[in-house]
């Protein structure tokens, strides 16, 4: 067979499954990369900078950049604000972000709220592109804000919306996926306002922040690495688009923070 020509009919479910599939490896794959692209990328490849005290920093830094936020600094002149956001790394952070964005935009959950979250999610990560954080001096805390929101609303699908589909999951795996998606979720909550918090303090305004964004960053692609393999065992995504499953009634407003779970489909009478 070539992709021209084929001995038999081709199944195209597996091309719109595969999609569902394809978005959350991608997401993987962004995210374990984010902090090592920003590293490297700095570091070995378009500079040779130091690693910066946070990931969002990397929108301002280049070796002229620094240089000269240095000399303020040392002489106490006011700072430009004209020769912020030109970091060597600012297109691949900025991208990064808006790739993340849309994957997020377009991914479709098990349940109504997920879909809410996943929503939110894409809108914070645009904001945080758009909103850098201050580079010299101080200034507005909205990147800040965002950047926990963004955790927020994905520590939201880890905590009360992943376990949906855990029950076509059998046996002591059940158990296992929960306890994995409430820890990376709980992650999500602690990493952005551990770096948030250690931002006020100068003795931890080195690798600390960063090391603790990136452990975030890799919260949120463990989570999809760890939702596309439990989906792959159940088949899920399968069965959900050839309406074999449904979601359990929900009872109103405090179903968003209940588990609940898809089940097997009513068939309807013909």
């Amino acid at each position: 067979m070539n992709m021209f020509k084929s001995g038999e009919p081709i199944d195209l479910s597996e091309h719109m499954l595969a999609t569902y599939q394809a978005l959350r490896v991608v997401l993987v794959i962004i995210a374990l990369a984010f902090p090592w692209v920003l590293w490297i990328g700095g570091r070995f490849v378009f500079d040779h900078i130091e690693l910066q005290p946070s990931m969002s920093d990397y929108y301002h830094a280049s070796s002229a950049s620094i240089a000269r936020r240095d000399a303020n600094t040392r002489s106490g002149a006011a700072p430009d604000p004209l020769h912020s956001g030109r970091g060597v790394l600012r297109n691949w952070f900025v991208g990064a972000l808006f790739a993340i964005s849309g994957l997020l935009a377009v991914y479709k959950g098990f349940r109504p709220a997920e879909d809410v979250a996943l929503n939110l999610a894409a809108l914070f990560a645009v904001l945080v592109a758009l909103v850098p954080n201050t580079w010299e001096g101080d200034g507005p805390p909205w990147h800040g804000i965002f950047a926990v929101a963004f955790f927020l609303c994905i520590s939201y699908v880890c905590i009360f919306a992943a376990s949906a589909t855990l029950s076509l999951v059998e046996g002591d795996r059940r158990k296992h996926f929960r306890r994995v998606y409430k820890a990376l979720g709980w992650a999500m909550v602690a990493t952005p306002l551990i770096a948030a918090i250690l931002s006020y303090f100068p003795a931890f305004t080195g690798r600390f922040i960063f090391v603790a964004e990136a452990i975030g960053v890799y919260a949120f692609g463990v989570y999809w690495l760890v939702k596309t393999v439990e989906i792959r065992q159940t088949d899920a995504d399968r069965k959900a688009a050839s309406g074999k499953l449904q979601l359990e009634a929900g009872k109103g407003a405090s179903d968003a923070v209940r588990e609940l779970k898809v089940t097997p489909a009513q068939r309807q009478p013909i």
